[in-house]
């Protein structure tokens, strides 16, 4: 894990047939006219506070992105995490925590 440098959050059931389906090919979408870029968070940690924050333990999960924090994330104007500038590839899902175990 100590390679990957940007995490992101999804809905698990899609994400995960995503990466089954589609492997490489399988991205997430970075900022267009229309939308200002995935969730980019720095740590699998950060993303695990995003999901408990948005209400959606068990149904979103973490996933490493093949992408560099300093070059393809921005801070994002909707809150404390960064969005994704550059579409980028759902490398895979981190193991997160226990619903009922606290990320600090």
């Amino acid at each position: 894990m100590s390679n990957y440098t940007v995490f992101t959050v999804g809905t698990e059931d899609y994400y995960d047939r995503g990466i089954a389906e589609l492997g490489e090919k399988f991205k997430k979408l970075g900022r267009r006219d229309d939308y200002a870029g995935g969730f980019a968070l720095r740590t699998p940690d950060d993303a695990e506070r995003l999901i408990d924050e948005q209400g959606k333990r068990g149904v979103w999960a973490v996933y490493a992105l093949e992408a560099d924090w300093d070059t393809d994330t921005v801070p994002s104007s909707n809150g404390w995490w960064h969005a994704l500038v550059k579409s980028s590839r759902i490398v895979c899902k981190i193991p997160t925590k226990p619903a009922n175990e606290p990320v600090h």
